[in-house]
């Protein structure tokens, strides 16, 4: 379901169905599938299919770390979970601002985000660089709240 959900995301079948998407995701999340909780709290993040709900999104995205610490199959997504995690406690979406925690979840990204690229990951240079500049803005934070 977790494929199909792709398929229909990108429009492989010709158009994108974001609705379909999300509901291929849905079940492969219920089914206890990382990938797939990670794009419904996508889909809850940036409202393509349904409306927007940081909270659920932030649900979604900690149910995607928890089934992919318990799988050990899915360390090709940890650093796409770990800085969504990240940048939701550094924004304050769905939760409280936490820019000390962010900075736990955005050093675990960028972990997996090296051992991406001697996987050769798929796109790996970008989640890279969303890792690089999120990681630069959390410790330039800290940093001013040491300041003051």
């Amino acid at each position: 379901m977790c494929n199909l959900g792709y398929i229909y995301e990108y429009g492989r079948t010709g158009k994108r169905d974001y609705k379909k998407a999300f509901y291929c995701f849905k079940i492969a999340a219920d089914d206890g599938s990382a990938e797939a909780c990670y794009k419904v709290g996508d889909s809850y993040f940036y409202g393509d299919a349904i409306k927007q709900n940081y909270n659920l999104a932030l649900e979604y995205y900690i149910k995607a770390e928890d089934f992919a610490n318990k799988s050990g199959i899915d360390d090709d997504i940890k650093s796409d979970i770990y800085y969504r995690l990240a940048l939701c406690l550094y924004k304050g979406y769905g939760t409280d601002e936490d820019p000390l925690s962010a900075l736990e979840y955005i050093n675990e990204a960028e972990y997996y985000s090296y051992c991406d690229r001697f996987e050769d990951k798929f796109m790996w240079q970008s989640i890279a660089k969303r890792i690089e500049s999120l990681r630069a803005e959390i410790l330039q934070r800290l940093d001013e709240y040491l300041k003051n």
